[in-house]
């Protein structure tokens, strides 16, 4: 076994190890992965949830909103994200959850940690490839597959893993010249997260100065962004 296997070997058993832990503290309950609220209408949910407290944590909005992506029509109105507008700013991730867990809504959190743990091994593969047409040594593709936030991710349900996911296939893409394919995985990668502007605002930086006859491809998904999220508010308010 040579060392990038043993780099993906143990990886695979810490992330592996730190689910089983958590899911041993948690009694059994895929649930608290969640964090929900106790302003949750439980009668709106296909599962027994045990919420924590008043304000729970991001997971509970990505898995709710994931039950009924397309729901304009809010059921949980005690809670902080009624406008749809805001809602539909972040709508990549609760689609994906939603088209993965087959409609099966109850299986939906443990369709996210399976997503979580399976992105983390297709980003280091991914990168080692983006290493290798940048002429490093894809080695160093073992970082990776350790960013500490990988964990809170993981013992959160947040959307993050699967974002970084995106950026770096939109990132392979770019370099491949694959410009129609990048365009679509950026632009969903923002659907995810808007922080995944961070990168587009990086590339723009870089092309200003070293490529500036692709700066249209920072520039389109930027400006796709901000008009999609004006879009929202005319449409909500």
């Amino acid at each position: 076994m040579n060392k990038i296997d043993i780099y993906y070997f143990y990886s695979s058993f810490v992330y592996l190890l730190f689910f089983l832990a958590l899911f041993f503290i948690y009694n059994g309950d895929l649930s608290q992965f969640v964090q929900f609220s106790n302003l949750t209408d439980t009668t709106k949910i296909p599962f027994i949830i045990n919420p924590i407290d008043n304000t729970g944590y991001d997971g509970q909005f990505y898995i709710r909103l994931a039950l009924n992506p397309f729901d304009v029509n809010w059921e949980h109105s005690e809670l902080p994200e009624t406008n749809p507008s805001y809602r539909f700013s972040r709508i990549g991730y609760p689609i994906i959850l939603w088209t993965l867990s087959f409609f099966i809504q109850s299986k939906i959190v443990l369709i996210a940690q399976l997503l979580n743990l399976v992105s983390i091994f297709l980003i280091y593969f991914v990168n080692k490839k983006i290493l290798f047409h940048l002429n490093k040594k894809n080695n160093l593709a073992f970082l990776f597959l350790f960013f500490p936030g990988f964990l809170f991710c993981i013992a959160r349900c947040t959307p993050e893993i699967v974002e970084i996911l995106f950026i770096s296939i939109s990132f392979l893409l770019y370099l491949r010249k694959s410009f129609s394919l990048y365009l679509l995985f950026i632009v969903f990668a923002l659907l995810i997260r808007e922080t995944s502007l961070i990168f587009l605002i990086g590339l723009f930086i870089y092309q200003s100065f070293n490529n500036f006859k692709n700066i249209k491809y920072s520039v389109i998904p930027i400006v796709f962004y901000f008009l999609w999220t004006f879009f929202l508010f005319l449409i909500f308010n």
